[in-house]
């Protein structure tokens, strides 16, 4: 039995999605609000901060689901479907990138698919995915 700890990440490199990989604090995340324009998509609004040269860590996010979404069973369900889609292709995003996604109203009904689609065409036209 592997130890809880030591669980070996799925199918991909850096599968893991570590506190490091997270905006935590209301002030992350108003950087994140003020550095850019936001990026809109059919279920998500995307804002971006660059950091590449003062902070060379991978990419990190931070996810703001409104109460309008759903009650708390629905949006914690979008919050763990975001990050798993964002974990998929972390490795994939430049270093220093800082995302904040907010969700629109119509997310909680959206496919984990379709999240992971809308997330990864934002982030491409963005030009921070190849």
């Amino acid at each position: 039995m592997i130890p809880a700890g030591d669980a070996p990440a799925r199918n991909f490199p850096g599968a893991r999605f570590p506190k490091s990989a997270r905006l935590t604090k209301r002030p992350e995340f108003l950087a994140v609000f003020g550095a850019s324009a936001p990026l809109f998509g059919q279920f998500l609004v995307v804002h971006v901060r660059d950091l590449a040269a003062a902070r060379p860590t991978g990419a990190r996010l931070g996810i703001t689901v409104p109460k309008a979404t759903g009650d708390s069973v629905r949006r914690n369900a979008v919050r763990r479907r975001l990050r798993e889609s964002f974990r998929k292709f972390r490795h994939l995003l430049p270093e220093g990138l800082d995302l904040a996604v907010n969700t629109k109203k119509n997310t909680a009904a959206a496919e984990s698919a379709a999240l992971d689609q809308d997330l990864r065409r934002i982030l491409k036209k963005a030009g921070y995915l190849a």
